[in-house]
């Protein structure tokens, strides 16, 4: 059901106005939809791990590459797709990239056996960086990027990386508080 309603927002390339993702109480499917998903695609993902050759993972990559690449030039210049189309948290396109980043993870830990610690560490404080990085983004990233006026290509991945740094150290630094288990959960 989640995956059939993040397709819904194609339907206002037909109509305009029709399906409003972010929730309209009086939609039916809106019970089955919203950020509840990903927790179940996580579970799923992490309980029936499948293995990938190579040429299939990279046929694969190459396959959400070429896609992007269709969002983009659908977007920036033919304009055929809203605005907030290819950046929605519930659209199928996210639903796409954030499969294609798990598998991407999960394939490359099979043979990157020094970076595993790495991982590990990461996860550990996973759900701190979830809670945290709003405020980031918010407070630090955003007036930073935004003073640097950057064209988006660079300032999207730029304050992606640098809300992760943030956030893992302002985390890592609150776990040697005393009773720290209670406010970042390790």
């Amino acid at each position: 059901m989640w995956t059939f309603i993040s397709f819904l927002p194609l339907l206002n390339l037909i109509s305009p106005g029709f399906y409003n993702s972010q929730g309209s109480h009086y939609f039916v499917l809106n019970s089955f939809g919203g950020f509840l998903g990903y927790m179940v695609l996580g579970t799923y993902l992490k309980r029936y791990q499948t293995s990938v050759s190579r040429s299939r993972f990279l046929t694969c990559c190459a396959a959400v590459l070429l896609f992007s690449a269709l969002l983009f030039v659908l977007r920036s210049f033919l304009h055929i797709l809203p605005a907030g189309f290819i950046y929605d948290n519930l659209c199928f396109i996210s639903i796409v990239y954030v499969y294609t980043i798990f598998t991407i993870i999960q394939y490359a830990s099979r043979f990157i056996t020094r970076v595993q610690p790495v991982f590990t560490e990461l996860s550990k404080h996973s759900f701190g960086i979830y809670l945290s990085h709003i405020l980031i983004i918010h407070f630090i990233t955003q007036p930073l990027i935004s003073s640097l006026a950057l064209p988006p290509y660079a300032a999207i991945p730029l304050m992606a990386v640098i809300t992760y740094l943030c956030c893992y150290i302002s985390i890592k630094l609150l776990t040697f508080l005393p009773k720290s288990k209670y406010i970042v959960g390790i």
